[in-house]
C-alpha cells in the first residue's frame, strides 16, 4: 500500500464529478460518486466518480479524462472537461507533519447517463452508484462535498483548506 506522504508527492491532483439529467425527475441533475477503498484515503467514504494525479508531461484535462476512462469506464475528450475548483490544501501526514496539496476539481456532462459506468479499478472502487445533487450521501468526503454543492452550475472558485491551524 502507498504510504499517506508519498500519495502527494505530485504537486497536482484532478478530481471529476460526471453529471447528467435525469428526465424523469424535471432534468434534475444526477452526480456519480465512488465509494473508495484500499487506497489508504478516505476509505469507506464517497468520492467523486475519478480523481488521481497529474503525470509528469500530462495536461489537467488529458489526466482527468485518463482517470475518467480508467476509474468509470467514460471515455469523454478533454476539451469536454469543464473546471470547477481549485483546492489548495493543507494537512496532517500520519507522522503528524504537514503536507499541501493541490486539487483541480473539474466537471463533465455525460449524456447517457447511467449503465455504461464500471468500476475500472475494483481493487479501489467499492462501488460506482448515481446520486440526485440534492441527495448525497452523507459520508461523501468533506471537502468534495464543499466544492461540488458551492460550484455546480456556477462560477468556478478557489479554496484554501487546513491553512489556518
Amino acid at each position: 500500500m502507498i504510504k499517506y506522504e508519498e500519495r502527494y508527492m505530485c504537486p497536482a491532483a484532478v478530481i471529476v464529478a460526471l453529471i447528467t439529467f435525469d428526465e424523469e425527475k424535471d432534468g434534475s441533475e444526477k452526480v456519480l460518486l465512488q465509494k473508495r477503498r484500499g487506497t489508504g484515503f478516505a476509505d469507506g467514504l464517497w468520492d467523486l466518480s475519478s480523481s488521481g494525479h497529474v503525470e509528469e508531461g500530462e495536461s489537467v484535462t488529458a489526466a482527468a479524462a485518463r482517470e475518467t476512462k480508467e476509474e468509470t469506464g467514460y471515455e469523454i475528450p478533454p476539451e469536454d472537461f469543464h473546471f470547477m475548483a481549485y483546492v489548495h490544501k493543507k494537512d496532517r501526514a500520519s507522522d503528524g507533519s504537514f503536507i499541501a496539496y493541490h486539487n483541480i476539481y473539474f466537471w463533465a456532462l455525460v449524456e447517457d447517463g447511467e449503465g455504461r459506468e464500471c468500476a475500472g479499478e475494483p481493487d479501489k472502487t467499492e462501488k460506482l452508484a448515481w446520486f440526485f445533487a440534492d441527495e448525497l450521501p452523507d459520508s461523501l468526503i468533506p471537502d468534495r462535498r464543499l466544492v461540488f454543492e458551492n460550484c455546480l452550475g456556477g462560477s468556478p472558485q478557489c479554496f484554501e483548506l487546513g491553512w489556518d491551524t
